[in-house]
């Protein structure tokens, strides 16, 4: 059984995201006979705490990550000339939520940590690919996340689900590399896309069955760097940074995304990777998306 926290946390991310009221009759998509004064109460119901927890679920994974562009597996290592260096990274990406969203007139705030996740979460897939010659890379960016809850809400009996995805694509070129006592500096330009898909599923059983099911989908362009900074023989240290969005079309407002990690090299195939990674969204297009997802990240690069 899930804790309160949890099972509030789902339904009032769906509840706040096909809403205003998007149910029907058992297995339709449209409005039904559960009316404004019904739903109504059964809000009243669920935010029936104190004010500081009205905790929302949403996926994460946070992507994750994902750190979609140069999550710590992103950090590639020096490629030699002539030919595309392949290198592939499936990571691990747990942050805490916070923030607003809603439709409508109906919005929640969302305070979950990484223990709330925890509980919700049902799979997660991540991957990060890139591929490097000489100063130029191309990158891929996997998140994949699917949660839910089953919980009750009055008479009835309510199913939660909610799934989220990130997807990223770019390009980077390297503009230099700059020895610095034993110590060597690179910095490398990025630019390219993140796809942000999201959608969410209720269904009500009990005497007045219902479902709803709602989903919305986005791309934030965005431009950033990478700096790296080679301190010994094995290790690595690098920042990465982007911003993107910027309200063109039905991008996000602004969107930002930051990463600080570190990277031992095990062998020539094989490094660990293991920072911090922050991924902030002010999207309002569909519906309001106000947040801001930060945790830890570890990662397994290996190098083709």
């Amino acid at each position: 059984m899930m804790n309160q926290r949890g099972t509030i946390a789902t339904a009032g991310l769906v509840l706040a995201l096909v809403c205003p009221p998007a149910y029907s009759q058992q297995g339709a998509d449209e409005s039904s006979n559960f009316g404004a004064t019904d739903l109504e109460l059964s809000l009243s119901q669920m935010w029936a705490l104190p004010e500081d927890r009205a905790d929302v679920l949403f996926g994460s994974l946070g992507q994750a990550d994902a750190d979609a562009g140069d999550s710590p597996a992103t950090q590639p290592a020096a490629a030699e000339p002539g030919g595309w260096k392949l290198s592939a990274a499936p990571y691990l990406w747990l942050p805490k939520i916070d923030g607003t969203i809603g439709s409508g007139d109906l919005t929640a705030d969302i305070d979950l940590d990484q223990g709330d996740l925890l509980d919700l979460i049902d799979f997660v897939g991540t991957l990060h690919v890139q591929a490097q010659r000489d100063k130029w890379e191309i990158f891929f960016d996997l998140l994949y996340i699917s949660m839910g809850d089953e919980f009750t809400l009055g008479p009835d009996s309510v199913s939660a689900d909610v799934k989220m995805a990130i997807w990223e694509a770019g390009l980077g070129y390297r503009i230099g590399d700059w020895p610095i006592g034993e110590t060597s500096l690179s910095l490398t330009l990025l630019g390219g896309g993140r796809l942000s898909y999201i959608q969410t599923e209720i269904t009500i059983t009990g005497a007045m069955p219902a479902s709803a099911r709602t989903s919305a989908a986005w791309i934030d362009p965005f431009i950033g760097g990478r700096l790296g900074l080679s301190f010994a023989e094995r290790w690595t240290f690098f920042v990465r940074g982007d911003a993107g969005g910027f309200g063109i079309g039905s991008a996000s407002d602004l969107t930002w995304n930051l990463i600080a990690a570190f990277e031992y090299e095990l062998s020539t195939k094989v490094s660990l990777l293991a920072g911090y990674r922050v991924l902030d969204y002010d999207y309002d297009a569909r519906f309001l998306f106000d947040v801001q997802m930060r945790g830890p990240i570890l990662a397994a690069k290996i190098r083709f």
